[in-house]
């Protein structure tokens, strides 16, 4: 008997959401457990030999203000990892949601992105992310 599998199509982005998230989640509460246990930790080795942060840096610093529930702080290290949390705990609500069938994704999102380059989109917010890491970044 074919029956299909559980969470759907796996290749639908929807569906790695909440996989995503949780892995937000636990690399949250280590980020936290090492940085209050003052763990020794890898430097960025990008701001080392460049000058310059990398895409990543403040993302460890981010995430354990997130864990610690400090939103603003943990914007204000990492603007890219804390919307990249963001996001991917809404879509996972709206996929729980969904599963259970009390919202339906098709009726609020077909069409409202159709036309937009995504990659270019993507491509933007990075740069505009980068640029702020590196006027606005601690060292």
């Amino acid at each position: 008997m074919n029956r299909p599998p559980l969470l759907g199509d796996p290749f639908r982005i929807s569906n790695q959401l909440p996989i995503l998230f949780g892995g937000f989640l636990i690399i949250a509460v280590s980020a936290r457990f090492v940085l209050d246990h003052k763990v020794p930790t890898i430097p960025c080795l990008f701001r080392h030999f460049l000058g310059l942060p990398c895409l990543l840096c403040g993302g460890t610093r981010s995430l354990a203000s997130l864990a610690n529930l400090d939103l603003v702080a943990s914007v204000g290290f990492s603007p890219l990892v804390f919307f990249a949390v963001f996001f991917s705990g809404s879509g996972s609500f709206l996929w729980f949601l969904e599963r259970f069938g009390l919202f339906s994704s098709s009726h609020w999102f077909s069409g409202r992105l159709s036309g937009v380059p995504l990659r270019l989109m993507v491509l933007v917010v990075v740069v505009i992310h980068w640029v702020y890491l590196v006027y606005y970044l601690p060292g």
